[in-house]
């Protein structure tokens, strides 16, 4: 480079350069020759003769682009500077959104929010921003809502997550709600929600009474009951009263689907004698109606009757037999069961199933061990039929409607049984051929309980079926 102190000389020097095409260093006046152009600095139309120069002049070299930019419209940001936003998030920096200072986020540090980044929580809050309990987004904090267990939550996850408990004014996860008490889990136990299990439920069972050398089957009977529209403090109500029956001990109660806001009152396995003479659904009956709650009367309940496998046999070959039998005595009287039963359709019980084994059905020809077989393998796949086989330890009733009119109730138990024992007593060709007078005829002589025959009695008399 070539400088000079007289004023004369340095402009004339000036001019000739600027002549002959040369950078002049705005900062100390050298002219910067060709062979130390590598050297100098450039920025906003000026040059200067190196980084001495620029440096005294204010400049700033970018540590993520290498350009020079003046010092007041730069960014240091941890020893480093950066010409502009771009590079200084090009090099993984954001700038608060509250107090204006900028981070490394590289490495996810910072609060991401819909209307900008802030450095920390405490500068987010400061701007009205607050973290959902529940998913963790940020959100604003006067959209947030206040729970029980999950502190304040943001708007999706208290429409998708959340119910409201009107018992203890509180919203509530739904890992702490009962759905079928309509309340959390803590209200649910304080009101005897915890006595009302979910569809499906099965305790450990007792069973109550003499099958005098399993010579009478052990009945375990499900009476729905339901109410009119969803009255969940009717519901409490009824279950408390059922919870302070005597023999409640003798009942579980369960939820079902297919009611609106019910109860299934489901019995340990009982006998016949146990059912009618135990008083305890004297109780029930008296707890529904004090209640408001109806079984026949609402159209939704049913009442079904499973009979123990084991009433039929010890072996496999016997109880696949005494299902078979009990399929064809239900399924050859469809009409009469369902007059019987106060159906008006058969969507939860279908029949039929006895059709594949007799006359022209494909299994007619087979021998009964393998229609026993077939039967009770194939009909396990399917639920909604007059006879279920799809429990292990029983065969299931579904035929009758809910009732809770007590001699209705009883005729119901009475045929379950007589049917039961009608199966196991005679051979399938007479389960295949008897009228339905023989089999009626049949059954009220063997029945062993005078008050079930009676009422059984009544009630055929009354729908013309005796």
């Amino acid at each position: 480079m070539t400088t000079t102190t007289n004023n004369a000389t340095v402009s004339e020097a000036i001019d000739r350069a600027s002549d002959s095409g040369l950078m002049i260093c705005d900062q100390c006046g050298a002219i910067i020759l060709a062979e130390n152009s590598g050297d100098a600095v450039h920025c906003d139309g000026l040059d200067y003769c190196g980084e001495e120069c620029a440096t005294r002049a204010g400049l700033v070299q970018c540590d993520e682009c290498g350009e020079w930019a003046d010092l007041c419209h730069s960014y240091g940001i941890n020893g480093n500077w950066y010409c502009s936003d771009d590079c200084a998030h090009s090099a993984g920096y954001e700038q608060c959104a509250h107090c204006g200072d900028w981070f490394d986020a590289s490495n996810g540090a910072g609060v991401a929010t819909e209307w900008g980044i802030y450095c920390d929580d405490r500068c987010a809050e400061r701007d009205g921003w607050e973290r959902c309990g529940c998913c963790g987004k940020w959100v604003r904090e006067v959209r947030t809502t206040p729970t029980r267990d999950r502190g304040d939550v943001c708007g999706d996850c208290l429409d998708d997550l959340f119910y409201y408990c009107d018992e203890c004014d509180e919203y509530i996860h739904e890992d702490d709600w009962d759905g079928d008490a309509g309340m959390c889990d803590d209200c649910a136990r304080e009101n005897n929600y915890g006595l009302l299990h979910q569809y499906g439920y099965t305790p450990a069972l007792t069973f109550y009474g003499d099958t005098c050398g399993n010579s009478r089957p052990y009945l375990g009977v499900e009476l729905e009951t339901d109410q009119s529209g969803c009255n969940f403090d009717m519901r409490r109500d009824y279950i408390s009263r059922l919870a302070e029956m005597e023999h409640f001990n003798r009942v579980y109660l369960t939820a079902d689907g297919s009611l609106e806001c019910g109860v299934e009152v489901t019995s340990h396995p009982m006998t016949l004698d146990e059912h009618l003479g135990c008083g305890l659904w004297d109780e029930v009956r008296e707890a529904a109606e004090e209640s408001g709650f109806t079984s026949h009367d609402n159209g939704r309940c049913g009442l079904h009757v499973h009979v123990n496998r084991s009433f039929f046999g010890k072996s496999y070959k016997a109880q696949s037999v005494g299902g078979l039998n009990l399929t064809m005595l239900v399924g050859r009287f469809e009409r009469q069961m369902m007059d019987f039963a106060r159906r008006l359709d058969t969507q939860w019980c279908a029949f039929g199933a006895h059709r594949n084994y007799t006359g022209n059905g494909r299994m007619s020809k087979c021998g009964i061990f393998e229609k026993a077989d077939h039967l009770d393998s194939d009909i396990r796949y399917s639920h909604s039929v007059a006879v279920n086989m799809q429990h292990s330890q029983t065969f299931e009733l579904r035929i009758f409607r809910g009732t809770l009119c007590e001699r209705t109730f009883n005729a119901t138990l009475a045929l379950a049984e007589g049917l039961a024992q009608a199966a196991k007593h005679h051979a399938a060709i007479w389960c295949e051929t008897c009228t339905w007078y023989e089999l009626i005829g049949w059954i009220m002589d063997n029945l062993q309980n005078d008050a079930a025959r009676d009422d059984l009695r009544a009630y055929l008399t009354e729908k013309g079926l005796y």
